[in-house]
């Protein structure tokens, strides 16, 4: 994949941790979910994104307790 762009600086963003998990909290009827993917950041002003997250999340179940506590909290803006 190549590198994200920041829209404000034009620099590309440089990958900052592979397989970060990213936790899509319980919703309704539909569980907490995690994604797995790259988090990048600006070089020039410090914005960070995660991309590269696939099209399936993963349940708690499948991933290691550890990972699941360090996890990103994602929350809908």
């Amino acid at each position: 994949m190549k590198a994200p762009i920041c829209v404000p600086c034009k620099q590309e963003m440089q990958c900052e941790l592979s397989d970060c998990i990213v936790n899509d909290p319980a919703s309704g009827n539909f569980p907490a979910t995690y994604w797995i993917g790259d988090k990048w950041k600006c070089p020039k002003c410090g914005h960070e994104i995660v991309a590269g997250c696939g099209i399936r999340g993963l349940t708690a179940d499948k991933l290691d307790p550890d990972k699941v506590r360090n996890s990103i909290e994602f929350t809908y803006a």
